[in-house]
C-alpha cells in the first residue's frame, strides 16, 4: 500500500437494478468534435456537427435485458443528437444517436463514442445473479504520486473510470470514482476493494523513477593524409575507415545531454550550427535499446531523417554526406541515478 493512502468506507445502495449498472459502467464522455472544420457552420451547444466519414453504424443485441429497457436507459444517460454535414448540417433536422431496429439497438455516432457505448451496454447486459454482486460498499483512498505527474497517473486510470451511486447523509449522490485534486497533488479513488487493488497495482507500476540516459552526438569529418593521432575512440575510427577510404577523422562538433528515457523529444543544438533532433518511440531497459526517429541538420545544410535503434555504449553512424564526408554519430549510455 502506498504510504500516502488514507481510508474511509461508505455503503452503496441502488434504487433500481438498471440504474445500478448504469452508474457502475457509465463510459467516459467523448467530447463533440469542433464544428469549425465544416465550412464555418455555427456551433449548436451540445450537438456535434459530423461528416459521414466521421460516423460509424454499430448494432448491439441485448441477451439478458429487454431491448426497450436497455435503450430507454441508454438514451437517458448517453443519448445525444448529431447534425450530419452532408445532410444539411445545422440547417437540417438532427439525428438521434440511439435507435431501435428489430431486436437490436442501432448506434449512429463517432467510432470512439460508439465503441464506448457498446462496452457500456455489454457490461449492463448481465444475468440477475451477477447484478446482485455489484451491491458492495466502497472504499475511499487518497493517492499521491512520487515520480509521475498527476495528469499522467489519471490518464493511466482511464480504463477504470466510472460513476457510482452512493447513499450519503445528504441523500443519494452520483460521484466519479476517480477525482483529481491538483492543488494537493492527490487523486481521490472511490471504488470497491477489488477495483481499488487493481488501480493501485497499475499506479505502482508506472510511479517509478524514470531510467536516465546520456546522449552524446558527434559530427565528424573525414580527411586524407596523416594528421597525428586520431582523437576518436579506436573502435569508432576503425569502423569509419571501413566505411570510407580515408585515414584521418576529426570531431567538428559535439553535444551531450542527460535525459529521461521516456522523453518525447531530445534536442542537441551545437554552437557550430549542427543539430540533432530525436523523437524516441520506446526504450527497452533490458536490452538497453532506444528506438527513435532521428533528424539531423549540419551547419553546411546537409540534412536527413531516419528511424533506427541505438544500443547503449555503442557508437552508431546514422548518416554521412560530402566529398570529404561529414558523419553524424550518436551514442547513448544508461545512467544509474
Amino acid at each position: 500500500m502506498h504510504p500516502c493512502l488514507r481510508h474511509a468506507f461508505f455503503p452503496v445502495t441502488f434504487p433500481a437494478t438498471l440504474l445500478l449498472l448504469a452508474a457502475l459502467f457509465a463510459p467516459t464522455v467523448v467530447h463533440a468534435q469542433d464544428a469549425e472544420s465544416h465550412s464555418g457552420q455555427p456551433q449548436e451547444p451540445g450537438m456535434p456537427l459530423l461528416g459521414l466519414d466521421e460516423i460509424e453504424t454499430v448494432f448491439f443485441t441485448p441477451k439478458h435485458i429487454h431491448r426497450a429497457e436497455m435503450i430507454n436507459l441508454a438514451q437517458r444517460l448517453h443519448g445525444r443528437q448529431i447534425f450530419v454535414y452532408e445532410r444539411g448540417g445545422y440547417n437540417a433536422q438532427p439525428v438521434q444517436n440511439l435507435q431501435t431496429l428489430g431486436d437490436s439497438i442501432l448506434i449512429y455516432d463517432e467510432p470512439e463514442y460508439a465503441a464506448r457505448l457498446v462496452t457500456w451496454m455489454t457490461a449492463m447486459d448481465r444475468p440477475a445473479d451477477l447484478i446482485e454482486q455489484a451491491r458492495q460498499k466502497t472504499d475511499v483512498i487518497q493517492w499521491s504520486p512520487g515520480y509521475v505527474s498527476l495528469p499522467t497517473a489519471q490518464q493511466a486510470l482511464r480504463a477504470f473510470e466510472r460513476v457510482l451511486t452512493l447513499d450519503t447523509e445528504e441523500g443519494t449522490q452520483r460521484v466519479a470514482n476517480v477525482t483529481s485534486l491538483p492543488d494537493q497533488n492527490v487523486l481521490v479513488l472511490r471504488d470497491t476493494a477489488d477495483q481499488l487493488a487493481q488501480m493501485n497495482q497499475l499506479l505502482a507500476s508506472i510511479d517509478k523513477p524514470e531510467p536516465q540516459l546520456r546522449v552524446t552526438a558527434l559530427v565528424i569529418t573525414a580527411h586524407h593524409g596523416s594528421g597525428g593521432e586520431s582523437e576518436l575512440p579506436k573502435s569508432l575510427s576503425d569502423h569509419l575507415s571501413q566505411l570510407v577510404p580515408y585515414d584521418r577523422f576529426e570531431i567538428s562538433s559535439m553535444g551531450l545531454v542527460r535525459t529521461s528515457s521516456r522523453s518525447n523529444s531530445i534536442e542537441l543544438n551545437m554552437t557550430t550550427g549542427d543539430r540533432f533532433d530525436l523523437r524516441p518511440d520506446a526504450y527497452d531497459a533490458k536490452t538497453g535499446t532506444l528506438s527513435a526517429r532521428i533528424q539531423f541538420q549540419s551547419a553546411s545544410d546537409f540534412k536527413f531523417e531516419t528511424r533506427t535503434s541505438l544500443v547503449t555504449d555503442e557508437y552508431v553512424v546514422i548518416g554521412a554526406s560530402g566529398a570529404e564526408p561529414t558523419f553524424a554519430v550518436l551514442r547513448i549510455e544508461a545512467l544509474d541515478g
